[in-house]
C-alpha cells in the first residue's frame, strides 16, 4: 500500500483545493432609497431646491392675486355701506 493520502476518502471533491480556506469577500448590501438621496451630487440637490422655490413662488403669486381680488371686494362693499349710511336718515 502506498503512503499517498486518499483525498476522496477524506471527503474532498475532485478538483477542489486542499489548501486552507480563505475568508470570502463579503458584499455590502445596497443602501435603501432614502439614504441614496442624501448622497446625491450638490448640483442635483440645488436644482431640485431651485425648482421647489420656483413652484412655491407660483403658488404664492396665485394666493396674492386671490387676496388682492378679495380685498377689492371688501373695499367695494365698505364703500357701498358708507354710501348707504350717509344717505339714510339719522335715527334720533
Amino acid at each position: 500500500m502506498s503512503a499517498r493520502f486518499d483525498y476522496e476518502a477524506a471527503g474532498h471533491v475532485k478538483g477542489e483545493s486542499t489548501e486552507m480556506p480563505t475568508k470570502k469577500e463579503t458584499r455590502r448590501r445596497r443602501a435603501p432609497g432614502a439614504l441614496v438621496a442624501v448622497v446625491q451630487p450638490v448640483t442635483k440637490r440645488l436644482s431640485r431646491i431651485e425648482a421647489l422655490l420656483i413652484e412655491m413662488r407660483g403658488v404664492q403669486d396665485s394666493h396674492l392675486k386671490r387676496i388682492a381680488a378679495l380685498q377689492r371686494q371688501v373695499d367695494e362693499l365698505g364703500a357701498a355701506v358708507e354710501e348707504r349710511m350717509s344717505r339714510a336718515p339719522a335715527v334720533p
